[in-house]
């Protein structure tokens, strides 16, 4: 796999944003992660709720695992209905 990872910060929102884990919204003022990384030479650059990053770290990813934004439960690795 191809992933370089840029930098991971604690940040307090300025705005409303949407957690790229849950699709849930995160609130402004909200505590909350954020990911810079490269993935296959493409620049990415995500937030997610503080327990949605302690769950993607959880997550068993393997060798040729894609990650579908929005697809698991708020704080788990157990994914959303309908996918």
């Amino acid at each position: 796999m191809s992933y370089q990872e840029l930098s991971i910060k604690t940040v307090t929102g300025k705005k409303d944003y949407v957690c790229i884990w849950c699709g849930e919204q995160i609130d402004k003022g909200e505590r909350h992660e954020t990911r810079a990384y490269k993935f296959y030479g493409d620049f990415h650059f995500e937030r997610t709720h503080s327990e949605c990053a302690k769950a993607m770290v959880k997550r068993d990813w393997g060798e040729d695992d894609s990650f579908e934004p929005h697809s698991y439960k708020r704080g788990t690795i157990e994914q959303s209905e309908g996918r």
